[in-house]
């Protein structure tokens, strides 16, 4: 006989029911961070789309790099949509936290670019949080990955030679840090796709360092 009230439920049905549970509530809350990240961008634009593309870019990554929606993937995808919303909107530390939990909050905010004076600075202070949080090195690869090839999709020479001039420094900050085997993956993505843009873009090598 077993410890359950009704007599008739086995461990096995309880830890179902609970695995069911959560993977409702997970998908419940995942529509509410999906829905607040689209809303709080709403006045922003990402070349000439809503910001929201971007957003979709990044969560889509992790997608086919195999992270599903489930409860246990749900405090990347849910910093995924909401990477930028420090550093592009007006919430609070107060207000995100209320709204999403501590965890999540250090996960985002290690993303956000700290100070200085150049972009250059601003990245470096970042690459000084974000190593210390796995889920924020894999976000920012993702981010990198789906800026870069819509870049190149669009043809923005600007933003590609940008992030290829970066790439080095990117690496530099993040190889020796990353834990997880996604991590990797997707530093190795990005150095395809650098390689890529790089042949694509062969003809402007006059402003490739």
């Amino acid at each position: 006989m077993n410890n359950y009230a009704t007599g008739w439920i086995d461990k096995r049905d309880a830890i179902f029911d609970l695995e069911g549970a959560l993977e409702k509530l997970s998908l419940s809350l995942y529509k509410y961070v999906k829905d607040f990240a689209i809303e709080s961008h709403k006045s922003q634009k990402y070349g000439v789309y809503n910001y929201d593309i971007h957003l979709i870019n990044v969560v889509s990554v992790l997608f086919r790099n195999d992270i599903l929606l489930s409860y246990k993937n749900y405090s990347l995808l849910a910093s995924a949509w909401l990477h930028d919303i420090l550093e592009d909107t007006k919430i609070s530390k107060e207000e995100f936290i209320d709204r999403f939990g501590e965890s999540i909050y250090e996960t985002v905010w290690s993303l956000t670019d700290g100070e200085g004076n150049t972009r250059e600075e601003k990245k470096v202070k970042m690459y000084s949080k974000l190593i210390h949080n796995q889920d924020s090195i894999i976000i920012k690869l993702a981010d990198r990955i789906a800026n870069l090839e819509f870049s190149i999709i669009n043809q923005n020479t600007h933003h590609v030679v940008k992030y290829l001039n970066e790439n080095d420094s990117l690496n530099v900050n993040l190889k020796n840090h990353i834990k997880t085997e996604l991590g990797n993956k997707l530093l190795n993505q990005l150095n395809k796709v650098v390689e890529h843009a790089k042949i694509f873009f062969s003809d402007r090598s006059d402003i490739l360092r």
